[in-house]
């Protein structure tokens, strides 16, 4: 269940890791709007790749285990869907935290790996012995939740970003088409067949962002 969900971060890192050098030249240049522009445009690249792969590794992800390693391991799939959302969360920080390497604030990834890392030790202990082996991916999954966002909006404001243009610009429309088209899956699976009804949520996510020109 690992591996495909860590595809994810995998690829966001080998896109935008770039995006280091270019901070520290406008860093350099003293140009703190293209560094906004940077920040926003970066991110939303992530969010137009990454949204619709997530979407198909939590929707698929019995048919990708299957496929993987074969029939009985059905709880393989539930730790795939825990994880993908895990990783499609780290993922928020890829392209402020290589801005912030080149900004010279690498401090503030090194404690919200500090952070997340001991959250992710208290939550798997207390899990594991209640729940098994998937309380490690709800452990992780959790403590990715309470710090990555946190950090997100710090690192956005070290980039001159602003909170309510940060949501406005960046996070709305692709989180919102992503949750519509999750929840029009939900509705339309007994409607329609189970691709159709699968290839349905990604033809919704790419109309939104289109017609809104996200």
């Amino acid at each position: 269940a690992t591996r495909p969900s860590q595809l994810l971060h995998q690829l966001s890192l080998r896109f935008f890791m770039p995006v280091y050098p270019a901070s520290a030249e406008l860093k350099t240049r003293g140009d703190a709007a293209r560094l906004r522009s940077l920040f926003q445009k970066g991110t939303k690249l992530i969010f137009v790749f990454l949204v619709p792969l997530a979407l198909a590794l939590f929707l698929w992800s019995e048919a990708i285990i299957h496929f993987w390693v074969g029939p009985g391991y059905e709880l393989s799939a539930v730790m795939l869907r825990i994880l993908t959302v895990n990783y499609f969360i780290q993922s928020f920080n890829v392209v402020p935290g290589a801005m912030m390497y080149g900004l010279d604030k690498s401090w503030i990834i090194a404690w919200e790996s500090v952070a997340r890392a001991l959250l992710n030790l208290l939550f798997s202990f207390l899990l594991i012995s209640k729940i098994g082996a998937v309380g490690s991916a709800y452990g992780l999954t959790l403590s990715t939740l309470l710090t990555t966002p946190l950090f997100f909006a710090f690192m956005a404001k070290q980039a001159g970003v602003r909170q309510g243009e940060l949501f406005r610009e960046v996070l709305f429309w692709p989180l919102f088409a992503g949750g519509l088209g999750f929840i029009f899956f939900r509705a339309a699976s007994g409607l329609l067949p189970g691709l159709g009804s699968r290839y349905s949520v990604f033809i919704l996510f790419f109309c939104i962002v289109s017609v809104t020109r996200y």
